[in-house]
């Protein structure tokens, strides 16, 4: 996550290989966190822990990835259900 950079910013960063599919997997990650949508515009680096980590799922799901591999936890626990949602929805 690069705090100088908005929310947008960040994301669009997550799919820098893979122009072709920015609109669509912006839509998408939006879709999956409604918040980030809201804060679009905002600086990352004012974003409270739980939106920079959102940021962070966010930008991993850019590319559309086949392996997503998650240390922490917490986190896991926390977007269980976000992540079963988007493995769903891409496959």
């Amino acid at each position: 996550m690069f705090p100088s950079l908005t929310v947008t910013e960040n994301l669009e960063m997550g799919c820098f290989l893979k122009p072709a599919l920015l609109e669509e997997r912006l839509a998408y990650a939006f879709e999956l966190f409604p918040r980030l949508g809201e804060r679009a515009n905002f600086r990352a680096g004012a974003l409270s822990g739980g939106e920079r980590q959102m940021v962070a799922m966010g930008r991993a799901l850019m590319p559309n990835p086949s392996v997503l591999l998650l240390e922490d936890r917490k986190v896991i626990e926390l977007y269980l259900g976000t992540l079963a949602r988007a493995r769903t929805e891409t496959s």
